[in-house]
């Protein structure tokens, strides 16, 4: 099995469909906050979302370590939110965790196509 190449292009193309997943599932993420916390997770995510693809609108980060900075950095100045391990209750998901899956599955997505 040769080794697999990840390109710039393709995690950057990456970021934007977790962008659009964090829009299209916005309500689920508020809702599922509702139950444990104070109902901001998806509005919060999605504004720091939109900020990001905003930032990487005409960017073309040459290394995968700028393009990570920009988000990260992005996401921590926006969103804020509580510090620590992601809050859970009792039969209640967690929004941080509903947040990762939709993220891990825009990078399946990205690497399949």
């Amino acid at each position: 099995m040769a080794d697999a190449v990840i390109t710039i292009d393709q995690l950057t193309s990456w970021v934007r469909r977790f962008y659009d997943l964090v829009i299209k599932n916005q309500a689920e993420l508020t809702e599922l906050d509702s139950a444990i916390g104070d109902a901001d997770h998806g509005t919060n995510m999605a504004r720091g979302m939109t900020v990001v693809i905003n930032k990487l609108a005409g960017t073309h980060p040459a290394y995968v370590n700028e393009l990570f900075k920009t988000v990260a950095m992005t996401l921590v100045t926006t969103v804020g939110g509580a510090s620590g391990p992601g809050k859970r209750s009792a039969g209640h998901m967690d929004p941080g965790a509903a947040s990762m899956s939709l993220l891990f599955d825009a990078l399946a997505t990205e690497l399949a196509s």
